[in-house]
């Protein structure tokens, strides 16, 4: 039986509940852990070469418990593969671009904005653990975008992405080429949001969105276990078993 960890932020839970209200049947073939560290506490993490293990007492020591049924160490050596989700599309930042742009306020070349994506991708939480993982094993890595902002914010601000949308096949360019240029490494796979969650080729269909999550926060981005299942189809179809 194959062994896989999937380690991501927030954004992993939509996988993490699909694979335990059914998924996992699907694929028994397969054995899961799933190490998620919400908001920024995948920061805290401690690396030795055979592990990423979280402090105790930190914040990312209590969701890996959460997540991890106790764990609070990944031990690199037990996992034939290795499956990330949680990397970040920066749509807020893109969003007050596109103002500047639309209002011609502000010029911007596209290799400085091509490097402001690299800035953005290798500051994120789950870089630091890819790189790691990368230099320290062999095993496959499979890297997963955060979902795409859901349809509803389009329908309930369409004046704040107006201008965004001029430049959205743009942004998402610079930000496909700047994905390839840090994650260039053979044993790295990166693969796109499933087809049949897009409402368009730049937002999620409302039917994902995490109405919980939306009521409390009003956050238009994370999703329900159907968005984790497709999601999980589309990680499968990369493995062997």
């Amino acid at each position: 039986m194959k062994q896989l960890c999937f380690i991501g932020t927030s954004h992993l839970a939509a996988l993490a509940h699909a694979w335990f209200q059914g998924e996992s049947a699907r694929y028994s073939k397969f054995q899961a852990s799933f190490f998620a560290g919400g908001g920024s506490s995948l920061y805290e993490a401690e690396f030795s070469p055979n592990t990423i293990k979280a402090p105790i007492a930190s914040k990312l020591a209590e969701n890996f418990q959460r997540s991890a049924q106790g764990e609070t160490t990944i031990n690199l050596d037990q996992y034939d593969y290795f499956i990330f989700q949680g990397l970040d599309y920066p749509i807020i930042e893109i969003l007050r671009l596109s103002l500047l742009l639309a209002k011609h306020e502000q010029f911007f070349s596209s290799d400085c904005l091509k490097n402001g994506f690299i800035h953005h991708l290798e500051s994120q939480p789950i870089t630091p653990c890819i790189q790691h993982i990368l230099h320290y094993t062999t095993a496959p890595i499979i890297i997963s975008t955060t979902p795409k902002t859901s349809y509803l914010a389009l329908q309930n601000q369409p004046v704040e992405y107006s201008s965004y949308l001029l430049y959205a096949d743009f942004f998402e360019l610079l930000f496909l080429t700047a994905k390839h240029e840090l994650f260039n490494d053979p044993r790295l796979t990166l693969i796109k949001q499933p087809e049949e969650t897009l409402a368009t080729p730049f937002f999620t269909k409302t039917d994902y969105l995490n109405k919980t999550c939306f009521a409390k926060h009003h956050d238009y981005w994370h999703k329900t276990p159907n968005y984790g299942q497709a999601v999980l189809k589309t990680i499968f179809a990369q493995l062997t078993d």
